[in-house]
């Protein structure tokens, strides 16, 4: 069998130079009655940490995420740290709440960062107020009116993502901020979220009832924003619509710098980066690990498992014209593993727009533009992330006005 899932790099390479937050949103992921006081990153645990750059893919190198960057007195001489290659995998996420100086934003504007993720869920500042519990409007809006007149000035400043939690406090008006962030904020991206599935055990039952919308008002939401010329993205629709096993990727690999220099990967401990005396060679040597046992695992769980499942689906369906939806590693590893040429199989299809024209073993791999051409009876989902995937297909079925049966769950 082809060795087709090895990975270069890990999925995610998750820092965080800080260990708390100024904030106290009453939705966020953290649950701060277990998290203890801030831990600032220093410059020396943060040089042993980006060495590891080069394992990330590109785009997924954290510089913070989970928490607050600024709050860390060191920010801007971090940022400087970051060497050329970040501009291909660096970025941060910030709620920009805490007054900035502005040779901040000048050294955001000259940093080795990709992209920004700024967390902006209203322009009304009672309502912003109400869900950033601890920030000042007038405090944000400043920082990000400089930011946007410094990034102005500097060609090859990072790109502006905002990122807005989507309540009924606030959903009235998110066409609104939408127009607003692109038209005057220099958006790249704006995505729309609501609360991670697991947030709901300790968040206030009271708030949550009163603020969380339906999946109703989330489907319409996506409808309208769809309408505007501008790049959104989407996360998972409100709690309980959605799953934990849908929110996440259990295939992932990531690897996990708490502030501390602490390094986990999968909840397991590999000791404090500054005891490791070459962490791009040993967390390379773990990465070649992690793959090969997950290159086993995925071929036992999605190909020979259902193995009795699968040749079923082939006896059943002779003759039919079915599309394979995604050519990436699982669907090598299945065309190794079984014989589907008494299927009438049109193709693959794939969300890779390069990948289009190529071939994985002897099939053509096509785009969603070319269904009406191809005219499928079935579509099989032949990726990791199966049940993700499935709402978008049916979505861009819908869309398209297209009657096709959709097999998810017949590689697992």
């Amino acid at each position: 069998m082809n060795d087709v899932i090895l990975r270069e790099y890990y999925d995610f390479i998750s820092l965080d130079i800080t260990s708390n937050c100024n904030l106290r949103c009453p939705f966020c992921s953290n649950d701060f009655r277990y998290i203890p006081d801030n831990i600032n990153m220093t410059k020396k645990t943060f040089e042993k940490a980006i060495k590891l750059l080069s394992l990330a893919k590109d785009d997924r190198f954290m510089f913070s995420c989970a928490f607050e960057p600024s709050i860390n007195p060191n920010y801007v001489q971090l940022l400087k740290m970051i060497p050329e290659e970040g501009k291909n995998k660096c970025f941060l996420t910030t709620n920009l709440s805490l007054k900035q100086p502005e040779e901040t934003f000048k050294a955001l504007a000259e940093s080795n960062i990709n992209y920004i993720n700024i967390s902006l869920d209203s322009l009304n500042p009672v309502t912003y107020e109400s869900l950033r519990k601890g920030a000042k409007f007038d405090n944000f809006i400043s920082n990000l009116e400089t930011m946007v007149s410094t990034f102005k000035k500097y060609p090859n400043a990072p790109k502006i993502k905002f990122i807005t939690m989507v309540f009924k406090q606030n959903i009235g008006e998110l066409l609104t901020v939408a127009h607003i962030c692109h038209s005057r904020y220099l958006a790249y991206e704006h995505e729309f979220r609501t609360p991670v599935y697991d947030t709901y055990s300790y968040i206030d039952e009271e708030w949550a009832k009163n603020s969380v919308i339906s999946r109703l008002e989330w489907d319409s939401l996506i409808e309208n924003l769809s309408k505007l010329q501008y790049r959104f993205g989407f996360g998972p629709p409100p709690f309980p619509a959605h799953s934990g096993s849908e929110a996440e990727c259990p295939d992932s690999i990531v690897l996990r710098i708490d502030s501390d220099g602490t390094t986990l990967i999968k909840n397991k401990n590999y000791g404090n980066i500054n005891d490791i005396e070459n962490p791009y060679e040993f967390f390379k040597s773990k990465l070649y690990e992690l793959r090969n046992d997950k290159k086993q695992e995925m071929i036992n769980v999605r190909v020979y498992k259902p193995k009795e499942k699968i040749e079923k689906f082939i006896k059943d369906n002779q003759g039919k014209k079915i599309c394979f939806w995604g050519a990436g590693d699982l669907a090598k590893i299945i065309l190794d593993a079984y014989d589907f040429s008494k299927l009438n199989v049109l193709g693959f299809i794939d969300g890779n727009k390069d990948k289009k024209g190529q071939k994985i073993g002897n099939y053509t791999i096509y785009s969603s533009a070319d269904l009406e051409l191809l005219d499928p009876e079935i579509i099989v989902l032949s990726v990791l992330e199966f049940k993700y995937l499935a709402n978008l297909v049916n979505k861009i079925l819908k869309d398209k006005n297209l009657k096709i049966k959709v097999i998810d769950d017949l590689f697992y």
